[in-house]
C-alpha cells in the first residue's frame, strides 16, 4: 500500500482521520489521556500500514526499534550518572546541568525541542560524554548499519549460501524492507543527538516508536529528527486552516505523482528499454531529461503528500525540496534537493570529519558523497553516482577558493557566472548524474553516456524521437518544466487574498483531486521511485 493507491486514498486515510480525530476529541477525557490515545492510535495505524508493504519484516523492525530505544536509554543513564557525580564533586557546571535535567525530567519533548535547536545551530555539547558512551554509540551504529546491509543484501546473502534468489524473495514478501535507509539515518541521528546531549533520550517507548514509524514518512521520508518531530507540544490540535492546508498539499502531491511523474515515466521506460539496441542522440537526451523531471515530481510529490497528511494529524514535517533545478551551482543544488538527507550528511558526517575547517576538505567531500551513494544501494552505479557528485563538488570548491583568493589579493569583488549560465552548467552535471541513478548497472550507464555523445548509436533508430514525442508527453513535460520554477508560486503569492483567487482555488482543488483519482483508477500500479530505498 502506497500513498497514491486507491486502498490508501479511499479506505486507510479516511478511517485513520476518523479514528484519530473522533477519539482524541471526546469531551470526557482530559488533555493528557487524549494525547496518549492519539499517539497509540497513530502507532497502531503506522504498524498496519507498514505491515501491508513489508509484513515479514515487521517483527525485525520492532526488535530493531526496541534495540535502539535501549541503546539511547543506556547512554542517557550514563550521562545522568556523570552529571550526578560532577555535582557531588562540586563541578562548576553542575548547577546548570542540574537545572536542565530537572527541567526536562519526565518530559522528553522539552529536551527534544532544545536538542533540535542546539543541533541546528551546530553547537558542541556542554558536557562531552566519556569513552564509555562513545563505545555504546559505536556499537549501536555498527548494529544499525549491519542491519541495513543485511536487509538490503538479503538476496545476495541467501544466494551465496545456495538459498533462494532475489526474484523468489520478492515474490514471497521478502523484498528489502520499505524505508529501511530512511529509518536507519533517522535513528542514527537520534543516537548521536543523545550522545552529544542535544536531545534527551525518551523513556516513552510509544513516543519513540511513533516518531520512527509514523506512516506518512516511514517509506520515503522526509528524514525527520526526533527533536523536529516533537517540537512544540508534540501532538497538537490541528486547526481548520492547518487541516485545509494539509488536504491541499496532499492533493497537489498526488497530482504531481499521477499526472506528471507516472506519465513521463512511461516514455522514460521505453527509451531505456530501447537503449540496449542503440538510440540516437536526441532520444538519449530526451530520456534523461524526462527522467530528471519524473524523479523530481515523483519524490517531491510523495513528500508533499507526507507533509500534507502530517498537517492533517497536527504534525509539521520538514520540507525536502526548494526548486532544485533552479540551482546556480552543484553545492546550491544539494541545498535544494533532498534537503533532509543533505542536512543529515552535513551534521552527522561532514562536520564531524572536519568539514571545511579541519582536515582535507576534498577528502571529506568525497567520503560524504560516497556514503550518500551507498545509502541508496550497495551497487556500483550508486557508488559512481556519489563519486560523480563528489568530483564536481571538489572542482567547484577548488575554483571557488581560487576566485576568492584572487579577489582578496586584487581588492575587488568576486566575479560570479551569470545566473543563467550557472543554472545551465549545474543542470548538465545533475542530469548527467541521473544516468548513473536510472541505469540498472554501471555498464548500462557507460553505454548511455555513449548514446548522449553519439558513440555506439544505431543509425537505424532515428525514427524513435518523433515516435516518442506525442502530444500528451510534450504537454506534461512543458507543465513539469514550468512547475520546476518558482513562477507558479510567485503568481499564487501575488494573487493570494483576492476573492476571485480564493474561489478559483476552492473549485480547482476538488476538481484536481477528482481528475487525479480517475487517472489512478484507470492506470496500473506505479510505485514511487524512492520506495525501493
Amino acid at each position: 500500500m502506497v500513498l497514491s493507491s486507491i486502498l490508501f486514498i479511499f479506505v486507510f486515510l479516511p478511517v485513520s482521520l476518523l479514528l484519530y480525530h473522533g477519539l482524541t476529541r471526546l469531551p470526557v477525557l482530559d488533555e493528557q489521556v487524549r494525547s496518549a490515545i492519539g499517539k497509540a492510535i497513530l502507532l497502531v495505524l503506522s504498524i498496519v500500514f507498514y505491515a501491508c508493504g513489508s509484513f515479514y519484516y515487521l517483527p525485525i523492525i520492532c526488535v530493531w526499534v526496541l534495540a535502539n530505544y535501549g541503546f539511547a536509554l543506556w547512554m542517557q543513564r550514563r550521562l545522568d550518572r556523570q552529571g550526578a557525580l560532577a555535582d557531588a564533586q562540586g563541578d562548576t557546571r553542575g548547577d546548570s546541568r542540574t537545572d536542565i535535567q530537572e527541567g526536562n525530567q519526565g518530559d522528553s519533548r522539552q529536551g527534544a525541542r532544545e536538542g533540535a535547536r542546539g543541533d541546528a545551530r551546530g553547537n558542541p555539547p556542554e558536557n562531552p560524554p566519556k569513552s564509555a558512551n562513545r563505545s555504546i554509540l559505536i556499537v549501536a551504529i555498527i548494529f544499525d548499519v549491519a542491519a541495513l546491509m543485511v536487509i538490503r543484501q538479503l538476496a545476495a546473502i541467501t544466494g551465496f549460501f545456495g538459498g533462494p534468489d532475489g526474484d523468489w524473495l520478492s515474490a514471497n514478501g521478502w523484498a528489502p524492507a520499505l524505508g529501511i535507509s530512511f529509518l536507519t539515518f533517522a535513528v542514527i541521528s537520534y543516537l548521536i543527538d543523545v550522545y552529544r546531549q542535544t536531545v534527551r533520550a525518551s523513556r516513552n517507548l510509544l513516543q519513540v516508536s511513533l516518531w520512527l514509524l509514523f506512516f506518512p514518512k516511514v517509506i520515503q521520508g522526509p528524514i525527520t529528527r526526533y527533536g523536529e518531530f516533537w517540537e512544540g507540544e508534540g501532538l497538537r490540535k490541528p486547526t481548520l486552516d492547518n487541516f485545509s492546508y494539509g488536504a491541499q498539499r496532499f492533493v497537489f502531491g498526488l497530482a504531481k505523482k499521477v499526472l506528471i511523474a507516472d506519465i513521463l515515466g512511461v516514455t522514460v521506460d521505453r527509451i531505456f528499454l530501447m537503449q540496449a539496441g542503440g538510440i540516437d542522440i536526441p532520444t538519449a537526451w530526451l530520456g534523461i531529461i524526462l527522467f530528471g523531471l519524473q524523479l523530481f515530481f515523483d519524490f517531491s510529490g510523495y513528500c508533499d503528500m507526507a507533509i500534507g497528511i502530517g498537517a492533517m494529524f497536527g504534525f509539521r514535517l520538514p520540507e525536502n525540496f526548494d526548486y532544485p533545478y533552479m540551482a546556480r551551482s552543484v553545492g546550491d543544488f544539494w541545498r535544494r534537493w533532498h534537503m533532509t538527507l543533505c542536512r543529515w550528511l552535513r551534521d552527522y558526517l561532514y562536520i564531524p570529519l572536519g568539514g571545511s575547517r579541519h582536515g582535507n576538505v576534498y577528502l571529506n567531500l568525497i567520503l560524504v558523497f560516497l556514503v550518500s551513494g551507498l545509502w541508496h544501494g550497495f551497487l556500483w552505479h550508486y557508488l559512481l553516482w556519489g563519486a560523480w557528485f563528489a568530483f564536481f563538488m571538489c572542482v567547484e570548491r577548488f575554483f571557488s577558493l581560487r576566485a576568492k583568493k584572487r579577489a582578496v589579493a586584487q581588492g575587488v569583488e568576486i566575479r560570479r557566472l551569470p545566473r543563467g549560465v550557472g543554472i545551465v552548467l549545474t543542470l548538465l552535471v545533475v542530469f548527467g548524474s541521473w544516468v548513473w541513478f536510472r541505469s540498472t548497472g554501471a555498464w548500462q550507464a557507460i553505454a548511455y553516456f555513449g548514446n548522449l555523445l553519439g558513440i555506439g548509436t544505431s543509425t537505424e533508430q532515428f525514427y524513435q524521437l518523433p515516435y516518442l514525442l506525442n502530444g500528451r508527453t510534450l504537454l506534461v513535460a512543458a507543465v513539469a518544466i514550468f512547475l520546476s520554477t518558482p513562477a507558479c508560486k510567485m503568481i499564487a503569492k501575488r494573487c493570494d487574498g483576492r476573492v476571485w483567487f480564493q474561489l478559483l482555488r476552492a473549485v480547482a482543488v476538488p476538481a484536481l483531486l477528482a481528475f487525479t483519482i480517475m487517472c489512478v483508477m484507470d492506470s496500473s500500479y506505479s510505485p514511487f521511485i524512492y520506495q525501493q530505498y
